[in-house]
Protein backbone atom coordinates (compact mmCIF):
# COMPACT_ATOMS: atom_id res chain seq x y z
CA UNK A 1 0.00 0.00 0.00
CA UNK A 2 1.45 3.17 -1.00
CA UNK A 3 2.69 5.50 1.68
CA UNK A 4 0.20 8.39 1.93
CA UNK A 5 2.13 10.51 4.39
CA UNK A 6 2.74 14.01 3.11
CA UNK A 7 5.84 14.48 1.14
CA UNK A 8 8.51 16.41 2.89
CA UNK A 9 8.44 20.08 2.01
CA UNK A 10 11.60 21.64 0.81
CA UNK A 11 13.19 23.94 3.36
CA UNK A 12 13.33 27.61 2.43
CA UNK A 13 16.59 29.18 3.53
CA UNK A 14 16.67 32.91 4.60
CA UNK A 15 18.78 35.14 2.45
CA UNK A 16 22.31 35.35 3.76
CA UNK A 17 23.11 38.74 5.45
CA UNK A 18 19.55 39.82 6.30
CA UNK A 19 20.01 39.44 10.08
CA UNK A 20 23.39 41.17 10.01
CA UNK A 21 21.84 44.07 8.08
CA UNK A 22 19.13 44.39 10.75
CA UNK A 23 21.72 44.43 13.49
CA UNK A 24 23.67 47.09 11.63
CA UNK A 25 20.54 49.26 11.44
CA UNK A 26 19.88 48.81 15.14
CA UNK A 27 23.49 49.58 15.99
CA UNK A 28 23.39 52.71 13.82
CA UNK A 29 20.20 53.89 15.53
CA UNK A 30 21.78 53.34 18.95
CA UNK A 31 24.91 55.25 17.95
CA UNK A 32 22.85 58.18 16.63
CA UNK A 33 20.70 58.18 19.77
CA UNK A 34 23.83 58.12 21.93
CA UNK A 35 25.36 61.03 20.05
CA UNK A 36 22.17 63.08 20.39
CA UNK A 37 22.00 62.29 24.11
CA UNK A 38 25.67 63.27 24.55
CA UNK A 39 25.10 66.56 22.73
CA UNK A 40 22.10 67.45 24.92
CA UNK A 41 24.01 66.57 28.10
CA UNK A 42 27.03 68.60 27.00
CA UNK A 43 24.84 71.58 26.09
CA UNK A 44 23.01 71.31 29.41
CA UNK A 45 26.25 71.25 31.36
CA UNK A 46 27.56 74.24 29.40
CA UNK A 47 24.39 76.23 30.06
CA UNK A 48 24.50 75.28 33.73
CA UNK A 49 28.08 76.47 33.98
CA UNK A 50 27.25 79.68 32.15
CA UNK A 51 24.34 80.44 34.46
CA UNK A 52 26.05 79.45 37.71
CA UNK A 53 26.61 82.47 39.98
CA UNK A 54 30.08 83.90 40.49
CA UNK A 55 31.31 82.94 43.95
CA UNK A 56 33.51 84.89 46.36
CA UNK A 57 36.23 82.33 45.65
CA UNK A 58 36.02 83.21 41.94
CA UNK A 59 36.38 86.91 42.76
CA UNK A 60 39.34 86.36 45.07
CA UNK A 61 41.07 84.15 42.52
CA UNK A 62 40.62 86.83 39.83
CA UNK A 63 41.51 89.92 41.89
CA UNK A 64 44.09 88.53 44.34
CA UNK A 65 47.25 90.66 44.54
CA UNK A 66 45.77 93.30 42.24
CA UNK A 67 45.23 97.01 42.80
CA UNK A 68 42.50 99.22 41.46
CA UNK A 69 43.57 102.72 40.51
CA UNK A 70 42.53 105.82 38.59
CA UNK A 71 44.40 106.73 35.41
CA UNK A 72 43.93 110.08 33.72
CA UNK A 73 44.68 111.72 30.41
CA UNK A 74 44.55 115.47 29.90
CA UNK A 75 42.38 117.22 27.33
CA UNK A 76 43.75 120.75 27.26
CA UNK A 77 42.20 124.00 26.16
CA UNK A 78 38.78 123.62 27.83
CA UNK A 79 37.46 125.59 30.78
CA UNK A 80 35.55 123.79 33.51
CA UNK A 81 34.15 124.79 36.87
CA UNK A 82 35.31 122.88 39.88
CA UNK A 83 32.12 121.97 41.82
CA UNK A 84 33.80 122.20 45.23
CA UNK A 85 35.87 125.39 45.10
CA UNK A 86 33.97 127.28 42.38
CA UNK A 87 37.16 128.18 40.54
CA UNK A 88 37.78 127.93 36.82
CA UNK A 89 40.46 125.49 35.71
CA UNK A 90 42.03 125.43 32.25
CA UNK A 91 42.41 121.69 32.03
CA UNK A 92 40.16 118.70 31.55
CA UNK A 93 40.99 115.13 32.44
CA UNK A 94 39.44 111.89 31.31
CA UNK A 95 39.67 109.42 34.18
CA UNK A 96 39.21 105.67 33.88
CA UNK A 97 39.58 102.83 36.38
CA UNK A 98 42.11 100.06 35.93
CA UNK A 99 43.41 96.97 37.66
CA UNK A 100 47.14 96.36 37.97
CA UNK A 101 49.02 93.19 38.90
CA UNK A 102 52.28 93.28 40.82
CA UNK A 103 54.14 92.61 37.57
CA UNK A 104 52.91 95.97 36.25
CA UNK A 105 50.34 94.69 33.75
CA UNK A 106 47.21 96.85 33.47
CA UNK A 107 43.61 96.12 32.58
CA UNK A 108 40.95 98.80 32.10
CA UNK A 109 37.76 97.80 33.94
CA UNK A 110 35.69 101.02 33.80
CA UNK A 111 35.89 103.29 30.76
CA UNK A 112 34.23 106.71 31.09
CA UNK A 113 33.57 108.83 28.05
CA UNK A 114 35.60 112.06 28.05
CA UNK A 115 33.61 114.93 29.46
CA UNK A 116 34.14 118.16 31.37
CA UNK A 117 33.86 116.74 34.88
CA UNK A 118 35.20 113.24 34.67
CA UNK A 119 37.86 113.47 37.36
CA UNK A 120 37.49 110.72 39.96
CA UNK A 121 37.95 111.52 43.65
CA UNK A 122 39.06 108.70 45.88
CA UNK A 123 38.73 104.97 45.27
CA UNK A 124 37.92 102.35 47.90
CA UNK A 125 36.89 98.69 48.17
CA UNK A 126 34.31 97.47 50.65
CA UNK A 127 35.64 95.32 53.50
CA UNK A 128 35.72 91.99 51.62
CA UNK A 129 35.93 93.44 48.14
CA UNK A 130 32.31 92.97 47.10
CA UNK A 131 32.07 96.59 45.92
CA UNK A 132 34.44 99.22 44.52
CA UNK A 133 33.32 102.83 45.02
CA UNK A 134 34.43 106.32 43.98
CA UNK A 135 33.14 109.91 43.60
CA UNK A 136 32.66 111.44 40.15
CA UNK A 137 30.64 114.41 38.88
CA UNK A 138 29.29 115.25 42.37
CA UNK A 139 27.84 111.74 42.74
CA UNK A 140 28.85 108.52 44.45
CA UNK A 141 29.38 105.69 41.96
CA UNK A 142 30.13 102.05 42.50
CA UNK A 143 30.37 98.68 40.82
CA UNK A 144 30.09 95.11 42.07
CA UNK A 145 33.11 92.82 41.84
CA UNK A 146 30.80 90.20 40.36
CA UNK A 147 29.90 92.59 37.54
CA UNK A 148 33.35 93.85 36.57
CA UNK A 149 33.20 91.86 33.34
CA UNK A 150 29.90 93.63 32.51
CA UNK A 151 31.44 97.00 33.40
CA UNK A 152 28.22 97.92 35.26
CA UNK A 153 28.27 101.26 37.10
CA UNK A 154 25.61 102.50 39.52
CA UNK A 155 25.26 106.13 40.57
CA UNK A 156 23.74 107.85 43.63
CA UNK A 157 23.23 111.57 43.11
CA UNK A 158 23.16 114.25 45.85
CA UNK A 159 19.84 115.26 47.38
CA UNK A 160 20.35 118.98 46.77
CA UNK A 161 21.03 120.66 43.42
CA UNK A 162 23.82 122.75 44.94
CA UNK A 163 25.24 119.77 46.80
CA UNK A 164 27.76 117.08 46.10
CA UNK A 165 28.86 113.79 47.64
CA UNK A 166 32.12 114.56 49.48
CA UNK A 167 32.76 111.24 51.22
CA UNK A 168 31.58 107.66 51.53
CA UNK A 169 32.20 104.56 53.62
CA UNK A 170 30.96 101.01 53.04
CA UNK A 171 29.33 99.25 55.99
CA UNK A 172 31.23 96.25 57.46
CA UNK A 173 28.50 93.87 56.20
CA UNK A 174 28.75 95.47 52.71
CA UNK A 175 24.96 95.92 52.56
CA UNK A 176 24.92 99.70 53.04
CA UNK A 177 27.04 102.75 52.33
CA UNK A 178 27.23 105.97 54.34
CA UNK A 179 27.34 109.09 52.15
CA UNK A 180 28.52 112.51 53.31
CA UNK A 181 26.86 115.21 51.26
CA UNK A 182 27.99 118.83 51.22
CA UNK A 183 25.38 121.45 50.40
CA UNK A 184 27.15 124.67 49.44
CA UNK A 185 24.16 126.94 49.87
CA UNK A 186 24.07 127.07 52.82
CA UNK A 187 27.36 125.42 53.77
CA UNK A 188 26.22 122.27 55.54
CA UNK A 189 26.89 118.55 55.70
CA UNK A 190 24.29 115.79 55.55
CA UNK A 191 24.83 112.10 56.27
CA UNK A 192 22.76 109.65 54.24
CA UNK A 193 22.63 105.87 54.76
CA UNK A 194 21.92 104.07 51.49
CA UNK A 195 20.90 100.41 51.23
CA UNK A 196 22.83 98.83 48.33
CA UNK A 197 20.61 95.75 48.18
CA UNK A 198 17.26 97.55 48.21
CA UNK A 199 18.60 100.58 46.29
CA UNK A 200 17.05 103.18 48.60
CA UNK A 201 17.97 105.61 51.39
CA UNK A 202 17.49 104.31 54.92
CA UNK A 203 17.88 107.61 56.78
CA UNK A 204 19.50 111.04 56.53
CA UNK A 205 20.33 113.91 58.92
CA UNK A 206 22.35 117.12 59.11
CA UNK A 207 25.63 117.27 61.04
CA UNK A 208 26.76 120.83 60.26
CA UNK A 209 24.66 123.84 59.28
CA UNK A 210 25.51 127.46 58.64
CA UNK A 211 29.25 126.97 59.11
CA UNK A 212 32.14 126.30 58.97
CA UNK A 213 33.45 128.65 56.34
CA UNK A 214 35.63 125.84 55.00
CA UNK A 215 36.11 124.15 51.67
CA UNK A 216 34.91 120.60 52.24
CA UNK A 217 36.07 118.55 49.27
CA UNK A 218 36.12 114.87 48.29
CA UNK A 219 39.86 114.80 48.88
CA UNK A 220 39.06 114.81 52.60
CA UNK A 221 37.52 111.97 54.57
CA UNK A 222 35.00 112.74 57.28
CA UNK A 223 33.04 109.53 57.72
CA UNK A 224 33.76 105.95 58.82
CA UNK A 225 31.91 102.88 60.09
CA UNK A 226 33.03 101.67 63.51
CA UNK A 227 30.37 98.98 63.99
CA UNK A 228 27.48 97.22 62.23
CA UNK A 229 25.16 100.25 62.61
CA UNK A 230 27.53 102.82 64.14
CA UNK A 231 29.17 105.63 62.21
CA UNK A 232 31.73 108.30 63.10
CA UNK A 233 31.57 111.70 61.44
CA UNK A 234 32.12 115.42 62.14
CA UNK A 235 29.50 117.37 64.09
CA UNK A 236 29.25 121.07 64.76
CA UNK A 237 29.07 122.03 68.44
CA UNK A 238 26.54 124.82 68.02
CA UNK A 239 26.06 127.03 64.98
CA UNK A 240 28.68 129.75 64.62
CA UNK A 241 30.87 128.63 67.54
CA UNK A 242 33.54 127.13 65.28
CA UNK A 243 33.80 124.16 67.63
CA UNK A 244 33.56 120.67 66.21
CA UNK A 245 33.68 117.09 67.29
CA UNK A 246 34.32 113.70 65.83
CA UNK A 247 31.28 111.86 67.12
CA UNK A 248 29.79 108.41 66.84
CA UNK A 249 26.13 107.58 66.52
CA UNK A 250 23.91 104.60 65.88
CA UNK A 251 21.90 105.45 62.77
CA UNK A 252 18.94 103.35 63.94
CA UNK A 253 18.47 105.77 66.86
CA UNK A 254 21.16 108.38 66.41
CA UNK A 255 19.69 111.10 68.65
CA UNK A 256 19.96 108.88 71.73
CA UNK A 257 23.19 107.14 70.77
CA UNK A 258 25.34 110.12 69.71
CA UNK A 259 28.66 110.32 71.58
CA UNK A 260 31.52 112.81 71.19
CA UNK A 261 34.94 111.16 71.13
CA UNK A 262 37.17 114.12 70.20
CA UNK A 263 36.47 117.86 70.54
CA UNK A 264 38.36 120.14 68.18
CA UNK A 265 39.02 123.88 67.99
CA UNK A 266 39.10 123.81 64.20
CA UNK A 267 37.49 121.77 61.49
CA UNK A 268 39.42 118.47 61.05
CA UNK A 269 40.75 117.85 57.56
CA UNK A 270 40.01 114.13 57.79
CA UNK A 271 40.20 111.09 60.06
CA UNK A 272 40.52 107.32 59.64
CA UNK A 273 39.19 104.41 61.68
CA UNK A 274 40.28 100.82 62.21
CA UNK A 275 37.82 98.29 63.64
CA UNK A 276 40.53 95.70 64.35
CA UNK A 277 41.97 97.89 67.11
CA UNK A 278 38.85 100.06 67.74
CA UNK A 279 40.71 103.33 67.26
CA UNK A 280 40.33 106.53 65.27
CA UNK A 281 43.29 108.60 64.11
CA UNK A 282 42.73 112.26 63.25
CA UNK A 283 44.60 115.40 62.32
CA UNK A 284 44.35 117.93 65.14
CA UNK A 285 45.26 121.56 64.55
CA UNK A 286 46.82 123.42 67.49
CA UNK A 287 47.72 126.91 66.37
CA UNK A 288 50.30 126.60 63.60
CA UNK A 289 51.13 122.98 64.43
CA UNK A 290 49.20 120.07 62.98
CA UNK A 291 49.68 116.68 64.58
CA UNK A 292 48.23 113.20 64.37
CA UNK A 293 46.28 111.90 67.36
CA UNK A 294 44.57 108.62 68.11
CA UNK A 295 41.73 107.69 70.45
CA UNK A 296 39.53 104.71 71.24
CA UNK A 297 36.05 104.55 69.76
CA UNK A 298 34.61 105.51 73.15
CA UNK A 299 36.80 108.62 73.41
CA UNK A 300 39.29 107.26 75.95
CA UNK A 301 43.08 106.82 75.72
CA UNK A 302 43.68 109.89 73.56
CA UNK A 303 47.29 110.04 72.47
CA UNK A 304 49.42 112.30 70.28
CA UNK A 305 51.37 110.17 67.82
CA UNK A 306 53.54 112.76 66.12
CA UNK A 307 55.70 115.70 67.14
CA UNK A 308 56.26 117.19 63.73
CA UNK A 309 56.31 120.87 64.61
CA UNK A 310 55.81 121.50 60.94
CA UNK A 311 54.29 124.97 61.16
CA UNK A 312 52.27 125.69 58.06
CA UNK A 313 52.99 122.31 56.42
CA UNK A 314 50.11 119.90 56.14
CA UNK A 315 49.54 116.23 56.82
CA UNK A 316 48.51 115.15 53.34
CA UNK A 317 47.44 111.55 53.86
CA UNK A 318 47.45 108.88 56.55
CA UNK A 319 46.03 105.38 56.89
CA UNK A 320 46.11 102.47 59.33
CA UNK A 321 47.39 99.12 58.10
CA UNK A 322 44.53 96.58 57.89
CA UNK A 323 45.64 94.87 61.13
CA UNK A 324 45.86 98.26 62.88
CA UNK A 325 49.48 97.94 63.97
CA UNK A 326 51.00 100.57 61.67
CA UNK A 327 50.00 104.10 60.73
CA UNK A 328 51.51 105.40 57.50
CA UNK A 329 51.39 109.14 56.86
CA UNK A 330 52.72 111.72 54.45
CA UNK A 331 53.32 115.34 55.39
CA UNK A 332 54.75 118.43 53.75
CA UNK A 333 53.73 121.32 51.54
CA UNK A 334 54.30 119.77 48.14
CA UNK A 335 56.51 122.66 47.04
CA UNK A 336 59.10 121.92 49.74
CA UNK A 337 58.82 118.16 49.40
CA UNK A 338 56.77 115.47 51.08
CA UNK A 339 58.05 113.12 53.77
CA UNK A 340 56.57 109.64 54.15
CA UNK A 341 56.70 107.87 57.51
CA UNK A 342 55.44 104.65 59.06
CA UNK A 343 54.64 104.60 62.78
CA UNK A 344 54.56 101.28 64.69
CA UNK A 345 51.82 101.68 67.32
CA UNK A 346 53.02 98.60 69.25
CA UNK A 347 56.66 99.59 69.68
CA UNK A 348 55.98 103.35 69.42
CA UNK A 349 58.80 103.56 66.91
CA UNK A 350 58.89 105.72 63.82
CA UNK A 351 60.13 104.26 60.56
CA UNK A 352 61.33 106.82 58.01
CA UNK A 353 62.42 106.28 54.47
CA UNK A 354 63.80 108.38 51.66
CA UNK A 355 60.73 108.09 49.44
CA UNK A 356 58.62 111.21 49.06
CA UNK A 357 55.03 110.56 48.08
CA UNK A 358 51.56 111.07 49.50
CA UNK A 359 49.38 108.43 47.80
CA UNK A 360 49.69 104.84 48.93
CA UNK A 361 47.75 101.65 49.60
CA UNK A 362 48.30 98.92 52.18
CA UNK A 363 48.51 95.25 51.20
CA UNK A 364 45.82 93.06 52.83
CA UNK A 365 48.40 91.29 55.02
CA UNK A 366 49.72 94.64 56.39
CA UNK A 367 53.29 93.75 55.35
CA UNK A 368 53.70 95.96 52.29
CA UNK A 369 52.61 99.28 50.81
CA UNK A 370 52.27 100.41 47.22
CA UNK A 371 53.27 104.07 47.10
CA UNK A 372 53.50 106.65 44.33
CA UNK A 373 56.93 108.20 44.75
CA UNK A 374 58.59 110.62 44.35
CA UNK A 375 56.01 113.37 44.70
CA UNK A 376 56.47 114.71 41.16
CA UNK A 377 56.32 112.30 38.17
CA UNK A 378 56.15 109.27 40.49
CA UNK A 379 56.75 105.58 39.97
CA UNK A 380 54.56 102.93 41.61
CA UNK A 381 56.88 101.41 44.21
CA UNK A 382 56.42 98.48 46.59
CA UNK A 383 57.95 98.92 50.06
CA UNK A 384 57.96 96.91 53.30
CA UNK A 385 56.86 98.12 56.73
CA UNK A 386 60.53 98.76 57.47
CA UNK A 387 60.44 101.44 54.78
CA UNK A 388 62.80 99.58 52.47
CA UNK A 389 62.06 99.36 48.77
CA UNK A 390 61.06 95.90 47.51
CA UNK A 391 60.59 96.66 43.81
CA UNK A 392 59.37 99.19 41.30
CA UNK A 393 56.05 97.88 40.02
CA UNK A 394 55.82 100.37 37.16
CA UNK A 395 57.67 103.49 36.10
CA UNK A 396 55.70 106.71 35.55
CA UNK A 397 52.29 105.01 35.44
CA UNK A 398 50.32 108.31 35.74
CA UNK A 399 47.86 106.83 38.23
CA UNK A 400 46.06 107.93 41.41
CA UNK A 401 44.50 106.35 44.50
CA UNK A 402 46.01 102.83 44.45
CA UNK A 403 43.58 100.54 46.29
CA UNK A 404 44.69 96.97 46.98
CA UNK A 405 41.98 94.32 46.67
CA UNK A 406 41.20 93.09 50.24
CA UNK A 407 41.66 89.36 49.61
Amino acid sequence: MPDESPAPQPSISQPIGKHSRNWKKILLILVIFGLITFMFLTLGNFMTKQESPITNEDITRTLKNKMAFVKTSEISGTEIRNPYSYTTIISVVDSDIYLMSLDGTEEKIIDFDPDHESYIYWLSWSKSGEYLGWIRKNSFEYTSSKELSKKSVYSIKPLQLSGGIAGFAFAPDQKRVALLEVNHDPNSMIVRIFDLKDNKSVTEFKTIGGSPDKNISPSNRHIAWIGPTTIATVFEQGVGKNKFSISTFNYSNWDLEKRDIATLDDFPEFFVANTNINKISYWKINGADKELWTTDFNGSNSKKLTSLGVGTKNILNFEFSPDGRYLAYAWGSGNDGVDFNIFDTESNKLVSNKLIGNQFGWSPDSKKLAILAPFYSPDLVLIGVDGKKIKTVKEKPNIYFPAWFPQ
